[in-house]
């Protein structure tokens, strides 16, 4: 088989940048805030148990995400992190109407977030892209992925059937909700 019988294959592009462990009490400075208004959200709350059952079946054995003691003790966080992976699930979930394949993917990791925590989701549809974004409770943008689809041709979506019920609560998030710290 060759490559033009295969159809179009994804092509992916990675850089990444890892953050030096800050010293004991040294504190960190503030992070970008998160854009003040979406079309569509939702809140979900991840807690250890979530975490551990997401990392259990992909085989997720980065300590962060499992061991509170290691990840407060040893790695500085307040609590657990949040996977990365089920965030940009479930923000890749949101999409425009009427829109059919998946042209581009961008996603952005700015700030961690913690179990615990609210895990807010929140999306504004432009035509055949959509943006998308987590803010964590205090409105720091921990991630943001751009989602551009195409009109006209079958979806090159990868799906993960475990996401499957959280992603139906986004589809069925209200309308015109705000950063968490909007409303204050």
């Amino acid at each position: 088989m060759n490559s033009a019988s295969r159809g179009r294959l994804p092509r992916e592009r990675q850089d990444i940048v890892y953050r030096e462990i800050p010293a004991p009490g040294v504190l960190q400075p503030p992070g970008k805030q998160a854009p003040h208004r979406a079309d569509r959200c939702a809140v979900l709350h991840p807690d250890q148990v979530t975490l551990f059952r997401l990392s259990a079946p992909i085989f997720y054995a980065h300590r962060i995400h499992y061991d509170v003691d290691y990840a407060r003790d040893v790695q500085g966080f307040p609590e657990l992190v949040v996977h990365g992976p089920l965030t940009a699930a479930l923000l890749a979930g949101f999409r425009c109407a009427g829109c059919l394949g998946l042209k581009a993917f961008d996603l952005r990791a700015h700030a961690p977030l913690f179990a615990g925590q609210s895990l807010h989701l929140a999306a504004r549809e432009l035509g055949d892209r959509v943006d998308t974004w987590a803010p964590r409770d205090d409105g720091t943008l921990a991630m943001t992925v751009a989602l551009d689809f195409q009109t006209s041709e079958p979806a090159l979506m990868v799906r993960y059937p475990m996401f499957d019920t959280l992603l139906a609560l986004t589809r069925k998030a209200p309308r015109g909700c705000r950063n968490p710290t909007s409303a204050r």
